[in-house]
């Protein structure tokens, strides 16, 4: 919970679901409590530029047809920082 902390993210539940991760997995019940050394950072995969990346996907075959085009995909284009 506290490497999330530094890195600056935090929801309502973030100890309970810090609890709740670390009693369901098996490697932290097999280690017990981690050392400072055994720490490794938390790097955030977040872009921070808008418009920076995009992700462009097609959809289809759709049924039934663009009822004025007739089209038969569809074009989706996100970007990710928003996403």
């Amino acid at each position: 919970m506290q490497k999330i902390l530094r890195v600056g993210l935090w929801w309502l539940i973030l100890q309970k679901d810090s609890k709740a991760y670390c009693k369901a997995c098996d490697a932290c019940q097999r280690m017990g409590m981690p050392l400072q050394r055994d720490e490794m950072p938390l790097n955030l995969q977040v872009s921070l530029q808008p418009f920076k990346k995009w992700a462009i996907d097609f959809v289809g075959p759709i049924q039934p047809l663009g009822k004025k085009t007739g089209a038969r995909y569809i074009i989706v284009a996100m970007e990710s920082l928003t996403r």
